[in-house]
């Protein structure tokens, strides 16, 4: 996947042999025993960073060591710029350590061919789980949820939603209630990996899932049951009264799906299709264009909303997810077929750092553990964005560091008299959306469109377009006209 770059901004999406390496490393077997986790409970105005609470809500302090080891990421203190300069800075390094699961080995003397399924036979054996596994929890709440006949994506998805509508049943239920979801045993791998990311988030200085219960995930395996995940949530007496300042936002201004659409097609007219900054994006509703002799189809661009809070992380990817589960099965091509995904998320517009930082490293871990590198990328967009100054990498999914820019700016043009700071305006004002949006992307059509143009070249001409001395539009107009976007009804 070296080399990938975005289909609906071409410019914006890039990987590097080297930093893939260090991206997801597999971990050592975990014990499948889900521990208590510790939160953070912080203030999420990212104006006021410096405010974040330091009070730690400790809940098993014998088990807090281990998980603090069996989890990396630079999540202690909040990222600082590398400068006074408003588009550009360092990020900090987040990464989810993915359990590595083996694959059973077959026996080479003796193994039978694979035969396809009896439909008779395979009712009475579904029937036979089914009933198996209510009687197991016949004296127990359980609501118990049969996912076994999805495929991966699908699944990913609906854990997700499980957890996100669980998270938001806790915040009033007076009784512990269990929530069983039974899989195929194929999805073993997909599912231990998605429990990582979800551990992974509950360990994180971000927001908590909700006011005061956390979930606690455990994996069934012992062989006489069909296997299955079984969800508890535990209250953790946890004070969480500071006010996330988009609440009040929000009640100010309640936002339709049909308003954040307007406003994202208003910034693709403007940037992209105005300015020519994708040269394979020519309207707001189709991309891809220019592209057909390479066998890469026009379709839609799909734009959607998830109104999920700051405090429901949960909620988000299970939106998110839905929305990228269906454009695989939408297809690349025809009168349903989806080319990209434009996804905002209008309440995390105030909190820059989190959209970057903590939901794009779930986002990318959950590429991998939904086995989906072949066929889609995420890329960052959100209304603050500011480019990488090259001190680390955030990722994936977003903008070329400052020091590259600048580096074929300088090959491309010697004197072109941009100063580090209006480099880095050039390249964040490619990613500055009216809204925090998630950019998704079909994987085969990004690599296509990397090799129809050049690289270096586009990225220059880009940054002079927005920024340039001579013919640049400038960063004041370029933030006047943002403005007027999210201000759009």
């Amino acid at each position: 996947m070296k080399g990938l770059f975005l289909l609906l901004l071409v410019s914006s999406y890039h990987l590097d042999k080297k930093e893939c390496s260090s991206f997801v490393l597999p971990s050592k077997k975990k014990n499948c025993n889900r521990r208590k986790v510790l939160l953070l409970n912080v203030l999420i105005d990212n104006k006021s960073s410096s405010s974040l609470s330091s009070s730690e809500q400790l809940i098993d302090s014998s088990t807090s060591a281990s998980i603090a080891g069996s989890i990396s990421a630079s999540t202690s203190t909040p990222p600082e710029s590398s400068s006074s300069c408003p588009f550009s800075r360092s990020f900090p390094r987040h990464r989810i350590d993915l359990t590595s699961v083996k694959k059973k080995e077959k026996n080479p003397y003796f193994s039978l061919p694979s035969l396809p399924p009896v439909p008779f036979i395979a009712d009475l054996q579904k029937s036979w789980a089914k009933k198996s596994l209510d009687q197991a929890y016949s004296e127990e709440d359980v609501n118990i949820l049969w996912f076994d006949d999805q495929n991966r994506l699908e699944l990913f998805a609906s854990l997700w939603r499980v957890v996100a509508d669980f998270s938001s049943a806790a915040a009033t239920a007076t009784t512990t209630t269990v929530v069983a979801v039974a899989f195929h045993d194929d999805e073993l791998k997909t599912v231990r990996q998605w429990i990582d990311i979800l551990e992974w988030m509950q360990q994180q200085t971000i927001t908590t899932i909700i006011s005061s219960y956390i979930i606690i995930p455990q994996i069934i395996d012992d062989g006489d049951l069909p296997k299955h995940i079984i969800f508890k949530r535990e209250s953790i007496n946890m004070n969480n009264s500071a006010k996330s300042p988009l609440s009040s936002e929000k009640e100010r201004q309640i936002i339709e799906s049909s308003i954040v659409e307007k406003r994202t097609q208003k910034w693709v007219k403007r940037i992209l299709v105005d300015q020519g900054i994708c040269p394979f994006t020519k309207s707001v509703t189709k991309s891809g264009q220019g592209l057909s002799d390479l066998s890469v189809p026009v379709a839609r661009i799909y734009y959607g909303t998830s109104f999920a809070e700051t405090s429901q992380i949960c909620l988000l990817m299970a939106d998110t997810w839905d929305a990228i589960s269906n454009m695989i099965q939408a297809g690349p091509s025809g009168k349903e077929g989806i080319s990209s995904i434009l996804f905002a998320a209008p309440s995390f517009d105030y909190d820059f750092d989190l959209w970057a930082g903590p939901i794009f490293a779930m986002l990318e871990a959950g590429v991998v553990a939904a086995g989906a590198e072949k066929e889609v990328g995420v890329v960052c967009f959100h209304p603050q964005y500011a480019t990488p100054d090259g001190s680390s990498w955030p990722g994936f999914g977003h903008m070329h560091s400052v020091p590259r820019l600048q580096k074929w700016l300088d090959e491309i043009d010697p004197y072109h008299n941009l100063t580090k700071a209006e480099v880095a305006a050039g390249g964040a004002w490619q990613r500055r959306t009216p809204h925090a949006t998630i950019n998704v992307l079909r994987a085969d059509q990004l690599e296509v469109a990397e090799g129809r143009r050049n690289t270096r070249n586009l990225y220059s001409e880009n940054i002079n377009k927005l920024v340039g001395k001579t013919d640049g539009i400038g960063s004041t107009t370029l933030e006047r006209d943002l403005a007027k976007e999210r201000s759009l009804r």
